[in-house]
């Protein structure tokens, strides 16, 4: 079965394994309450390249926003094209029921 997005919380997405989201009440016992989960993430991006300069800023609006969390950027700066790489990991987060 695919996984499938729903609105959470505080922009952190909820994700499962249904079509439809569950009946989450304030009173299920803890054991049954959603939980945050990190998908770790590399990737490397050319910011001389305009597509990819946008989908760096797009996953720093969503470290700034607390979507994804950061870990770690390297930069390399390449004098033949005046730009930068970056080297950027991070992990995006989840909301979803635990494991039981």
């Amino acid at each position: 079965m695919a996984e499938t997005l729903f609105p959470g919380f505080e922009g952190i997405p909820f994700r499962t394994n249904g079509t439809a989201p569950p009946n989450l009440k304030s009173d299920d016992p803890e054991k049954k309450q959603p939980i945050i989960v990190q998908d770790a993430k590399v990737r490397i991006f050319d910011l001389s390249d305009p597509e990819q300069l946008l989908a760096y800023e797009q996953v720093w609006f969503r470290i700034g926003r607390g979507q994804y969390k950061f870990s770690a950027e390297e930069r390399q700066f390449l004098p033949d094209l005046k730009s930068w790489r970056v080297l950027l990991r991070y992990s995006e987060l989840y909301f979803e029921l635990p494991k039981e």
